[in-house]
């Protein structure tokens, strides 16, 4: 598997679904590598954290009548449908919160495509992505 849930992910998943308030919740996400990967660990907790923009890849949470009346994902979208999720659940007015526990995921994609290209291009995509947004 590429992704391994934390020891406290599921019992931490369980208790902010039972919260009355409805949001979409995400894992803080690690990664199974080096250095220049606690960098992209940093630059993940500060997008999804500062600027409320957690990617897919951090399982995102939410019941599933939400989602659908959020639309579901664009079926449709090359790429960022996950991101469009995220600002649908924010334009309709709903909380971005973190379930306060860890997923680890493999960092093969950085290891096979090289740290700065696969950094840059994440980075490219998010900024196209958001400009078509506003």
């Amino acid at each position: 598997a590429d992704t391994t849930l934390g020891a406290d992910a599921v019992p931490q998943l369980l208790l902010r679904l039972q919260e009355q308030r409805a949001a979409v919740r995400y894992f803080d996400l690690r990664f199974d590598g080096g250095a220049l990967m606690r960098l992209t660990e940093g630059g993940v907790s500060f997008r999804s954290r500062v600027i409320g923009l957690p990617f897919g890849d951090q399982a995102l949470c939410l019941p599933a009548a939400t989602f659908r009346s959020l639309g579901g994902y664009d079926e449709t979208a090359a790429h960022g449908e996950d991101h469009q999720l995220v600002r649908d659940a924010r334009r309709a007015g709903l909380a971005i919160q973190p379930v306060g526990a860890t997923i680890t995921t493999s960092a093969r994609k950085y290891r096979d495509k090289g740290w700065f290209r696969t950094t840059f291009m994440h980075l490219r995509l998010t900024l196209l992505q958001s400009l078509r947004a506003s």
